[in-house]
C-alpha cells in the first residue's frame, strides 16, 4: 500500500511524521497543522470598537460596556446598518424569556452599530466570520428582499471590519457580476479564509496579505464542487467554462440531474475537512420541478489548508420540510443551508434560509429550519428540536439563515423571522434557545430591526458568537494542546490538554472518563495535580496516554473538575487519533565551499514495524547524495543519516520527497519535506 501526504520540516523546530502502521504504512501529520476537532471555536471578540455619541440620526453606541459575551449579526438591521453587535453578557442572569430583551429602549442599548457598517456604505451583506485577533469579515449578498450594492461594487466583495477601530475596508473582490457571494469561514488552524461564490459555483481559499495597509486578501485557489478540480488564479465572472453552466441564474433551472451540481453557500472547517452546503432547490425551484435535494458535502484540506482535488464526499441529504402552508399547500422540498456550526462534541448545526431564487420575497418566509446532526454517522435529531419563530404557520419554522452554538450560555442562537406577531410587539431578530431544545417560550429574544410595530420580514442574516475569552466565567474549560504518537514504538497516543478552573472553589481532581464499551482507554484517568489542588481562576496543563482506537477515529470522553464538595462541571472533548508511522526532525543544514549543502535528518520509528528502506526524492535539477539508506529501525529506535549532499538547490525553502518502506517493500508511505536552505557564499554562510 502506498500513500502520499504533505509535510513541513522547519529546521530544529517542528516534528513531522513520515510512515508505518501494523498492516500498512501511513503518515502522521504534525498535530500543529491539524485544527483539533474539539477546537471548533476560533473567532476572537473584537477588542475595542469606539463608543459613539448620539446625534440627530442615531442613538449612542457604547461598545465599552460590552464586557462579556457578544453576538455579531448581519442583515437589514437597526439604524440602517448591515452589521450589528449584541451584548449577551447577562444571558445567564435570569433574563426574561419570550419577551424582547431590554425593550425599555428602542433600539436596545445592548445593540451596537458603527457608522461605517451602514447599508448605504457597504451594501447588503450576509456571510460572516471573525478571525483570531478580533477582526470581522462580511460578504456582499443578494439574499434579501431589498438588496443594495454600493457604487462600483460587483457583488464579489469581502469586507474587513477592523476589530479595534470598527472601520471598514475592502478585503477582497472575487469574480462576480450580480448574484454576489454566499458565506465565509476563517480557520485559525489553517490561517485561511474560505468563501463561496454564487457566480461561478466555486469555493475560494484566501490568506491575509499584511504587506498592504489595511490588510487585504491573497487568493490561493478555487475549488469546484461540481468537478472536484482546483483552479489557480481562476478569473471567470458568471460561468463555469468546464460545462458552460451559468451560476448567475438559479441553479436547478440549468441541469438538475447532475450529481454534484449546485451553488455552494455555507462553509465551516472541522478537523481536516471543509464542510459546505449545496443549494440545489428552494421555495420556487424544488422537487416538483425535478430539482435534486439540498445537501451538505465536505472536501479534504492539506496541512496548509489547501483543497485536495477530487476528495469531496456527500455528508447529508436534507429532508423535506413536511409541513403545510395555508398559502401554498403541502411543503415537499427544503430551503438551502446558509450556515454550518459545530459544537465541542462534533455535532453539526445547520441553518436553512427561505429563498425564492436570488430573491427572498415575503411568500418564501417561514419555511426554514435549524437542524442538528450527531456523529458518528450523521444522524438527524428531532427536526423540531429548535423551534425558531412563533410557529403559528401550521408548524412551519422561521429560521432566517444563521445559527451558532454558544458555549458560554449553553444556548443555540439563531436569526429568526416573526418571533412575535402581536400588535405593537412584532419581533424579528435573534433567538437564544437552550441547547437541549425549545421554542420562543423558553428562549431569549432580541429584536434587531427599527420597529416593533411592523413586520420586518426577510431582513435577518447570519450570526456568529466569538470564543469565550481566556479567564472568562465558564465554570471550567478544557483546551487540547496536542495529540501525538508515542515515540517508543509501543503504540498509543500522548494527549496533552489544559484545564481552567472558574468554579469559584479549589479543584481537587480532574477525571477523564471514556464512554461505556468504548474501544479505547485512558491512563491515568485521574492525573495528579501538582500540589494536589488547582486554585480557582488558574489553569494547568496535563498529559495522559490514550490506548486503543484506530487512526483517524474521533475519541470523545468527558473531563470533569471535582471539588471536595463533589463534581462541579464536566466538558466533553473529542480529539482525533493520528496515523502513526515515524517522526522526523532536522538535525542540521549548512553550506559547503562549493555551493552545495550538507543536511542531516533524524528519524524515530513510532510504529510497531521495522523500517528497512529510506528513499529521498529531490525535485528536478537537484541531486541528493546519498538518496537511499538501507536501515533496520526497530520500533522506538532512532536513525540519524550521515551528511546528505544537496546540489543544485537555491537558498530559501527547499522541498523534497521522502518514502519509508518495510521488509520486501511491502508497505510504504511518502511525504513532501521542506527545509530552509541558507544563503551561501563561496566560503560558507553569509
Amino acid at each position: 500500500m502506498f500513500r502520499k501526504v504533505s509535510f513541513v520540516f522547519v529546521l530544529l523546530a517542528i516534528v513531522v511524521a513520515v510512515c508505518v502502521a501494523p498492516k500498512r504504512m501511513v503518515p502522521v501529520l504534525a498535530q500543529k497543522n491539524i485544527p483539533p476537532t474539539e477546537g471548533v471555536c476560533c473567532g476572537k471578540k473584537p477588542p475595542s470598537f469606539p463608543d459613539i455619541k448620539a446625534n440627530n440620526n442615531t442613538a449612542a453606541q457604547t461598545y465599552s460596556t460590552f464586557s462579556g459575551q457578544i453576538a455579531v449579526v448581519t442583515g437589514e438591521l437597526i439604524g440602517g446598518s448591515s452589521v450589528a453587535v449584541v451584548d449577551l453578557k447577562n444571558e445567564n442572569a435570569g433574563v426574561p424569556v419570550d419577551t424582547n430583551w431590554n425593550s425599555s429602549s428602542v433600539p436596545p442599548t445592548q445593540v451596537y452599530s458603527h457608522p461605517d457598517w451602514a447599508t448605504a456604505r457597504i451594501g447588503s451583506v450576509f456571510g460572516l466570520t471573525l478571525d483570531d485577533i478580533g477582526n470581522v469579515y462580511v460578504t456582499a449578498s443578494t439574499a434579501y428582499s431589498t438588496d443594495s450594492l454600493p457604487g462600483g461594487a460587483t457583488g464579489g466583495e469581502v469586507y474587513r471590519i477592523d476589530g479595534t477601530s470598527g472601520t471598514v475596508s475592502k478585503f477582497a473582490t472575487l469574480p462576480n457580476k450580480g448574484p454576489a457571494l454566499g458565506n465565509i469561514e476563517f480557520s485559525c488552524g489553517y490561517q485561511s479564509f474560505y468563501v463561496t461564490n454564487f457566480a461561478d459555483g466555486r469555493i475560494y481559499q484566501m490568506v491575509t496579505d499584511n504587506s498592504t495597509s489595511p490588510p487585504t486578501a491573497k487568493v490561493l485557489s478555487a475549488f469546484s464542487p461540481a468537478t472536484g478540480a482546483i483552479a489557480s488564479g481562476f478569473s471567470s465572472t458568471n460561468g463555469d467554462p468546464e460545462f458552460g453552466r451559468d451560476y448567475s441564474q438559479f441553479i436547478p433551472k440549468n441541469n438538475p440531474g447532475t450529481k454534484n451540481w449546485g451553488r455552494p453557500w455555507a462553509v465551516k472547517v472541522q478537523g481536516n475537512r471543509l464542510y459546505y452546503s449545496l443549494w440545489r432547490q428552494d421555495f420556487a425551484q424544488h422537487t416538483l420541478v425535478n430539482a435534486p435535494a439540498n445537501e451538505v458535502w465536505s472536501v479534504q484540506l492539506t496541512t496548509g489548508g489547501a483543497f485536495v482535488p477530487n476528495s469531496q464526499q456527500l455528508e447529508i441529504t436534507l429532508p423535506t420540510l413536511q409541513s403545510t402552508d395555508p398559502l401554498g399547500g403541502a411543503q415537499v422540498y427544503s430551503n438551502p443551508v446558509s450556515s454550518i456550526a459545530f459544537n465541542q462534541a462534533g455535532d453539526m448545526l445547520l441553518a436553512e434560509r427561505s429563498m425564492n431564487g436570488d430573491q427572498n420575497n415575503p411568500f418564501a418566509a417561514h419555511k426554514s429550519r435549524v437542524l442538528e446532526y450527531t456523529l458518528a454517522v450523521w444522524t438527524l435529531q428531532n427536526p423540531t428540536k429548535f423551534g425558531l419563530g412563533t410557529l403559528t404557520f401550521n408548524g412551519q419554522p422561521s429560521s432566517a439563515g444563521g445559527a451558532v452554538y454558544d458555549s458560554f450560555g449553553s444556548r443555540v442562537w439563531g436569526t429568526s423571522d416573526a418571533m412575535h406577531l402581536n400588535v405593537n410587539d412584532q419581533l424579528y431578530g435573534i433567538q437564544g434557545l437552550p441547547q437541549s431544545g425549545g421554542n420562543i417560550h423558553n428562549s431569549i429574544l432580541v429584536d434587531m430591526t427599527d420597529s416593533t410595530v411592523n413586520q420586518d420580514k426577510n431582513q435577518m442574516g447570519d450570526i456568529e458568537i466569538p470564543c469565550v475569552e481566556e479567564g472568562g466565567t465558564q465554570a471550567c474549560a478544557v483546551k487540547t494542546r496536542e495529540i501525538s504518537c508515542k515515540a517508543d514504538g509501543t503504540g498509543g497516543y500522548l494527549f496533552t490538554f489544559t484545564v481552567t478552573n472558574n468554579t469559584g472553589k479549589p479543584v481537587t481532581s480532574v477525571l477523564l472518563t471514556p464512554p461505556l464499551n468504548s474501544n479505547f482507554s485512558i491512563t491515568p484517568q485521574d492525573p495528579p495535580l501538582p500540589g494536589g489542588v488547582l486554585p480557582n481562576g488558574q489553569s494547568i496543563t496535563l498529559q495522559v496516554t490514550i490506548n486503543g482506537g484506530h487512526a483517524g477515529q474521533k475519541v470523545c470522553f468527558t473531563v470533569t473538575l471535582m471539588t471536595k464538595d463533589g463534581p462541579c462541571c464536566t466538558v466533553e472533548v473529542c480529539p482525533v487519533l493520528p496515523d502513526c508511522c515515524a517522526a522526523g526532525s532536522n538535525v542540521s543544514v549548512k553550506c559547503n565551499p562549493n555551493g552545495s549543502y550538507s543536511y542531516v535528518l533524524s528519524v524515530v520509528n513510532t510504529s510497531p514495524n521495522t523500517i528497512q528502506h529510506i528513499y529521498l526524492h529531490p525535485p528536478a535539477g537537484v541531486t541528493m547524495t546519498p538518496s537511499y539508506f538501507a536501515v533496520s529501525i526497530a520500533p522506538g529506535a532512532t536513525f540519524q543519516t550521515p551528511p546528505i549532499t544537496i546540489t543544485g538547490a537555491h537558498p530559501g525553502s527547499f522541498c523534497f520527497g521522502l518514502s519509508l518502506h518495510t521488509e520486501g517493500m511491502k508497505d510504504c508511505c511518502s511525504g513532501e519535506q521542506c527545509i530552509i536552505l541558507p544563503a551561501c557564499s563561496a566560503y560558507g554562510p553569509r
